[in-house]
């Protein structure tokens, strides 16, 4: 069993706050928490600027710490400077298996965003979603410097946008240059809302501008 970082090469430079972290991995099936088989089954954990924990104990949900199925993992939210990121392959139920890590460092050169809210709120409360930048300047569409100058959009429980392609409009999008946002009634259970940068034509940056929140409401 084994987990191997491909890409990005270790001292890289990127652009922007956002990490796509090919990797290679054998000896197991990837699936999310709670799927496939648990002896055969488990998925990815990015510790980021830590050490992670040793085979055979448990990973927290926490800042710092990414779960993913994903290939590549995107991982939002740096900020600029130098980062360390690990990983290692965690079973069904987030324990540590195998002793297989690997790492990088890169450094991100920005712009940036970094959104912060409750962890948890009540069910059908409003709660405010802050967002700080550095880097960027906030217009509306269509203004300022590629890649240099655009707005927020909002995504509630929807993926990372397509490359080169417009975000749209819809209930769960929200198109924005203020950098506190309200969010309305959001019904129990886990939901993740991501923030993505984008230019005048609506169209995020590349590479990524983007921060991910997860927010548990009960």
């Amino acid at each position: 069993m084994s987990v191997k970082i491909t890409s990005p090469a270790e001292g890289d430079e990127i652009k922007g706050n956002t990490v796509e972290l090919g990797v290679e991995h054998t000896g197991i099936e990837i699936a999310k928490a709670g799927e496939g088989d648990p002896d055969a089954t488990g998925h990815f954990h990015v510790f980021i600027d830590k050490d992670p924990v040793a085979p055979g104990e448990a990973i927290e949900k926490a800042e710092g710490i990414v779960h993913s199925t994903d290939n590549p993992i995107v991982i939002a939210g740096l900020d600029p400077g130098e980062h360390r990121l690990v990983v290692v392959l965690g079973d069904t139920n987030h324990v540590r298996i195998g002793e297989s890590e690997s790492e990088v460092r890169v450094k991100l050169t920005g712009p940036s965003v970094q959104a912060t809210a409750p962890a948890q709120i009540t069910a059908g409360k409003d709660f405010t979603i802050t967002l700080e930048t550095t880097g960027l300047e906030v217009v509306k569409a269509p203004a300022g410097e590629q890649g240099k100058a655009g707005h927020f959009h909002v995504l509630i429980d929807l993926g990372f946008p397509e490359y080169a392609k417009a975000v749209g409009t819809g209930d769960q999008i929200i198109h924005t240059t203020e950098k506190t946002i309200t969010i309305k009634g959001l019904a129990a259970g886990d939901h993740k809302i991501l923030i993505v940068v984008g230019d005048g034509g609506h169209v995020p940056f590349r590479p990524l501008v983007a921060d991910l929140l997860t927010i548990k409401v009960v």
